[in-house]
C-alpha cells in the first residue's frame, strides 16, 4: 500500500489516474489544502477506510501499528513505537484527576 500526502488541487488528477489503472484507492482529508490518498492492496485500502473519517494524528496506536505495517515500516522499529504509543496512552488514563483544595 502507498500513502501520499498532496494539494487538494491534485487530487482530481491523481484520482483520474488511479482510475485509469483500476487502483483501490481512499482519500482522508489532512487540512483545508492537503489531503492524504492511500492505494493499492483492495483489503490494505478497506483496513484504512474501516478506521473512519480521522486524521493520522488521532489513530490508536493499535490503527497507527496496522498503517504502518501495510507501509512496509520495518516491523521490530514498528513494534517499539506501537509500545511508546501504548505507554503514553495509559499513563495518560492513569493520572489522577486534580481535586480542588479547600482553604479555610
Amino acid at each position: 500500500m502507498v500513502l501520499h500526502t498532496m494539494e487538494h488541487a491534485e487530487l482530481e488528477q491523481a484520482e483520474f489516474i488511479l482510475k485509469q489503472k483500476g487502483m483501490c484507492y481512499h482519500v482522508a482529508k489532512v487540512n483545508c489544502r492537503k489531503v492524504n490518498i492511500f492505494f493499492g492492496n483492495p483489503d490494505c485500502v478497506k483496513v484504512i477506510q474501516s478506521f473512519g473519517p480521522m486524521s493520522l494524528s488521532d489513530y490508536s496506536p493499535e490503527q497507527d501499528f496496522i498503517l504502518g505495517i501495510m507501509l512496509g515500516y520495518d516491523s521490530k522499529q514498528q513494534c517499539k513505537r506501537y509500545l511508546g504509543r501504548k505507554t503514553r496512552e495509559q499513563e495518560k488514563t492513569h493520572l489522577l484527576p486534580c481535586r480542588p483544595v479547600e482553604v479555610a
